[in-house]
This record gives structure tokens, sequence and C-alpha cells, in this order.
């Protein structure tokens, strides 16, 4: 284990210097309505909007949920109940979404045996945007002592948190944030704080006292009856079975029936509902217009009714019958503040998915200014719809090799005059990702030299061009730091064969120069 932490500490120490500030400088007190948490300043870069997320009362951080491609595109915290100190109950999201609507869903959650978070490593790079890559949790118990482990207990690294990053940009100009933080002695981490906007700019702690919760009693059933509601007839072969109804329903319609198991369904309703409402109010806490709103509505059952809605629409742009099934449920007086909260909610998240397009296109603009060749590529794109087409590729593909559903999916959700450009960037990022040493090496080759400059430009098809520096790189000189390579092989024949058909052509004709040259 110390050989390991010995590892862990020296790759750290090659890529940045551990930033170990007292915890003084580090932390200041919050209201006594927040429990007298400490705040960890946020690690990472300073574009954005400040958030803070802190875990409902008596709950601690487990991990983050996650939207993640070539960095962290947006987080949430993920809160847990201790009723012991390493036994809780399922992690639960803490708040809404913090950063943009792009990249693949995630988790990164602390081992059942450790399940709350206690320190964090934080990586942030970029050129002119820095956003976090990288993300190790140090992870504990619901204790005021700990036994920290060397190595982190669970970690995320965005697929561009690598040396991948110093193939594609200018290292002279990529700007690299690497910090360790701890909660202080005593205390676990209860929510983070930081900086987002189309991405997770930066992101830190919250730490409070560890709380232990006692576990509630089920709920009383009825006198001589198991409350199990109708028996579900058994599905036949080939069919598909139905979705299951909403509890709510299921007891009303027994209460009419006047079913003996209508108590029991009633209870499960309301400890739904109760859900719902704490849910709810978390959700709302997170969100400054949401909370204005919330304080509009008259204390009591209309406010209980607004954090029923704004967990019931949570993440959701339409009406639905789920919703319509808990709204029939609540008293008149909850109905109001129930309508009140989704109305909002829905339209909020559908402003936030129409947002979504525009983050990736200013995400792929930013990295296709990094590289010359995306920017010629781009400037070919005959109209602004296609170029926008183009932003939008770049960042879907960045940093990937391969296609996938994902980026199909996002091709056939737009606009068909964006579709070609779109196509155009997330090939080229894919080619160039693939080769993405190689292409670096023989275009700063090209830059040098007369002779393969000439023959580069002998093509303006940017795609000949990336074909011709990935083999500049390969069979390139040495002494310019070109592969050197003297005779084509299987594996120098195999990348050439998954270019482009202009990448091909680049490519022989870079081979016959620089093998002619040897």
């Amino acid at each position: 284990m110390k050989h390991q932490m010995m590892k862990y500490t020296r790759w750290l120490q090659r890529r940045s210097r551990l930033i170990i500030v007292p915890a003084a400088m580090l932390l200041f007190l919050l209201s006594a309505q927040a429990q007298s948490s400490v705040v960890l300043p946020p690690i990472g870069g300073g574009g954005g909007g400040q958030y803070v997320a802190r875990c409902p009362q008596g709950q601690h951080l487990a991990g983050f949920e996650l939207r993640t491609g070539g960095w962290v595109d947006a987080i949430r915290p993920l809160c847990v109940t201790a009723y012991g100190p390493n036994e809780v109950g399922p992690p639960v999201p803490g708040g809404i979404w913090f950063g943009g609507n792009g990249g693949g869903p995630g988790q990164l959650v602390c081992p059942s045996d450790t399940p709350i978070v206690i320190g964090m490593f934080v990586w942030a790079e970029g050129v002119q945007i820095i956003t976090v890559n990288s993300i190790h949790l140090w992870c504990g118990v619901a204790a005021t002592t700990q036994n920290r482990s060397e190595l982190p207990n669970a970690a995320f690294d965005a697929t561009k948190a690598s040396h991948e990053s110093d193939l594609l940009f200018n290292t002279d100009t990529l700007k690299h944030i690497r910090e360790t933080q701890n909660c202080p002695a005593g205390l676990v981490a209860v929510g983070i704080n930081g900086r987002s906007g189309d991405w997770l700019d930066a992101v830190g702690l919250m730490c409070g006292v560890p709380t232990l919760t006692p576990r509630a009693a089920p709920p009383p059933e009825a006198p001589g009856v198991k409350a199990i509601g109708r028996v579900k007839a058994p599905t036949t072969p080939g069919t598909t079975p139905a979705p299951p109804r909403p509890i709510c329903n299921v007891a009303r319609e027994a209460r009419e029936r006047n079913s003996p198991a209508a108590p029991g369904l009633e209870a499960q309703c309301l400890a739904t509902v109760n859900a719902l409402a704490a849910r709810g109010e978390a959700v709302a806490n997170q969100d400054p217009y949401a909370l204005a709103l919330r304080n509009q509505q008259p204390a009591g059952l209309a406010r209980r009714g607004f954090d029923i809605g704004m967990a019931a629409a949570e993440g959701q742009t339409a009406p639905g019958a789920g919703k319509q099934s808990i709204h029939d449920s609540l008293s008149p007086a909850e109905q109001v503040g129930f309508n009140a909260a989704v109305s909002f909610s829905l339209e909020r998240n559908r402003k936030l998915e129409g947002n979504k397009d525009a983050a990736l296109a200013a995400r792929g603009k930013a990295i296709a200014n990094q590289d010359p060749l995306a920017v010629a590529l781009r400037n070919q794109q005959p109209d602004e719809p296609s170029r926008r087409g183009f932003d939008i590729g770049m960042a879907a593909a960045e940093g990937q090799t391969a296609p996938g559903s994902g980026k199909q999916r996002l091709l056939e959700s737009l606009e068909p005059a964006q579709r070609g450009g779109f196509s155009i960037a997330v090939s080229f990022s894919l080619e160039r990702n693939r080769n993405a040493d190689f292409a670096r090496k023989g275009a700063a080759i090209a830059k040098v030299d007369r002779i393969v400059a000439a023959a580069r430009a002998a093509e303006a098809d940017v795609f000949y061009q990336l074909g011709f520096d990935i083999a500049t790189g390969i069979f390139g000189d040495p002494s310019r730091g070109g592969a050197g390579h003297t005779s084509e092989g299987s594996g120098s024949k195999a990348i050439r064969d998954s270019l482009s058909a202009a990448g091909q052509r680049g490519f022989n004709d870079a081979v016959k120069l620089h093998l002619s040259q040897h």
C-alpha cells in the first residue's frame, strides 16, 4: 500500500504541484441555518456562475451524478442518509444539475464499506476555457474519526484528462490546475460548491458534522389484512407487461371499491408524496427563481403542494399521466401550489433543453479554433447552418475515436441544414483523434521543411492534408520529430485504410515523398 501511495504521489508531482493550504485560509463559515458547514474553495477555472448544492438536512455526500464526454459537462451531488457509520440508504440526487446538457450520464460513488466523501482531487485544464476533467474521491464513514486510505477510493477521468490533451493542443498555452482538498478533522462532505456555465468550470466540497438517523418504523397495516392490493395476473408469453400504475391511483381505486387493502395502499401513497415534498424542497432551494416562487405560496398546504410539484416535474419537459395522478391525490389547496411548481419546472427545463445545442456549438467552436486544419474545414462550410452543425459535431466527437449511438442520436435531432456540417466535423475529429500523435508531429515537420510543406499543399482538401500529416509523423525525419519508419508495414497500412479517400491520397503521397528521401 505504501508503495502504491508513493506511485500516486509521484504521478501527481509529475503533472502538478500538490497544493496544501492551511485550513484557516481555505474555510469560511456558512450561516447557522446551514448547520455551521464549512466550504472548501472550488478547484478549477473562473468561468461560469457560482453554485452551491448542500444535501438535505441529515444527509451526507456519497458522490456525484455526472454528464461527461471529453470533459465534465455537468454535476449534481448524490446524497445518502446514514443509519450507522457505514450503513447508508441508496444515493439520491441532491438538487438540480450544474453545467451544460452535453455529454453522457454516469455516476462517481463511494464504495459501500466507506460510503461518504471526505476528500477530493480535481484536475481542470484548458486554453481559454478551463473545465474540470478528472475527479478522484477519498471516502470514509459517518463518524468524526476516519481511517483514510492512502489511494483514492473512487475516480473519474474524462477522455481528455491525459497526455492526449498535449497532443491536440499547443502545450505552451494549455493550462493545468490540479489540487487536492480534504474535509477538516471531525467533518465529512455534505455538499458541493463551485462555478458552472456550459460546462463544469470548478468544484469544491462543503463539509459538516456527520449525523446518524434512526430508521423509521414501517406504516401499520389494517388489522387482519395484508395490504397487497390486487394480485398481478401472470404475463402471457410473447406479450409486453403493462407499465406499473401510480400507487396513488391504485390507492384511490381501492378506496372507491371499499377494498380492505385501501389503508395500506393509502399509507404507501402518503409516504411517496411525503418523500416528494422533501425532495422538492431541496430542489427548489438550489434555484433562486424556484425559491422565490415557493416563498410566494401561502405557508402550509399550498407550499407543500409546491414542493411536491417541484419533485414530480424534476428533469421533465412535458405534462404526463404520472404528474396528473399525483395532482389528483392532493387536496385543493395543495393542487394550487403543485400546479405553480409544475408549470415553472416544465418551462425552465424546456429552455435548458433548448440551450443544449447552443452550448455544444460554443464548445465546438472553441475546440476547432485550437487546430488550424479544423479552422480551415469550418471555413469551408457553405453557410451558417452548416457551420453551426460543424461546431456541434466538433464538440460531440471531442476526444473520441469511433462512431457511436450518442453522436447518431444527436445528428438525427439537428435540422437537416446542420447535419452535413456535423457529419464532416465528426469524421474529421475521429480520424485526427485516432492518430493524434502522428498528426501533430507531421504538422510540426511541415512547418519547418519547405519540401514537405509544398507537397502537403498539393491539395487544399483538409482530409488530404490530415492524411499527409499522419504519414509524415510515421515516416518523417527523426531529427525533426518523425518516427522515421523506412518501409510500410501492416500497422501503417491499417492506419491508412482507416482514413477517408482524400486522407488515403494524402497518406500515400507523404509515404512516397519520405521513402524517396530515405
